[in-house]
């Protein structure tokens, strides 16, 4: 988990998750000491090796994507769940479709539920990342590709900031789709 994403205070609130802290250097805030001995990252192998023997998997899980979760979306009323849009998203999306995610709520929702087959289909902008990179990324990934089809997916913070971008798709002749999230807030900020 990047610094950046959620304020470590909110990571484990009521102390009641194990917390793995996998890192070049040594757990030190008192907010996120470990449960179990911190491990470095110098061996990636290593540390996975590690995760898979101290996590076991949820049985509670079930896979959200296919077309039960697709099926489900079509009948509910508005608002959709973010869920229900992404399960629709992969469903129609072809293994070389381009998704680039803005940075919000939402940006951890479709990291979780957009599962991708290649290296390029997913683009999510991580750590430092500033809001609104989903418009103008979009239209740059389809003047790269333009055979591919391009979903610029964003939540209602991030496309105001630079909803003008429409303009210079329109102007450049980039056929993207916009998928906006609107939850009337900052969420994340909030």
């Amino acid at each position: 988990m990047n610094l950046v994403e959620w304020a470590p205070v909110l990571w484990n609130p009521k102390r009641d998750k194990t917390v793995v802290h996998i890192d070049s250097t040594v757990a030190r805030a008192r907010w996120a000491l470990p449960s179990r001995p911190s491990r470095s990252s110098a061996k990636l192998d290593e540390s996975l090796a590690f995760l898979t023997q101290a996590v076991a998997p949820r049985e509670d899980r079930t896979h959200v994507m296919g077309s039960a979760q697709s099926k489900l979306a079509k009948d509910i009323v508005v608002p959709l769940p973010p869920s229900a849009v992404i399960a629709d998203l992969r469903d129609g999306a072809r293994p070389d479709d381009i998704v680039v995610s803005d940075v919000g709520a939402h940006k951890s929702v479709l990291a979780r539920l957009f599962p991708t087959e290649r290296p390029t289909p997913s683009v999510i902008s991580n750590g430092l990342a500033s809001m609104g990179i989903a418009l103008p990324g979009a239209i740059a990934a389809k003047l790269v590709h333009p055979e591919r089809k391009v979903v610029a997916f964003c939540g209602d913070g991030g496309f105001l900031m630079n909803v003008q971008e429409l303009e210079t798709a329109k102007r450049l002749g980039t056929a993207i789709v916009v998928v906006v999230l609107v939850d009337d807030r900052l969420g994340v900020t909030r």
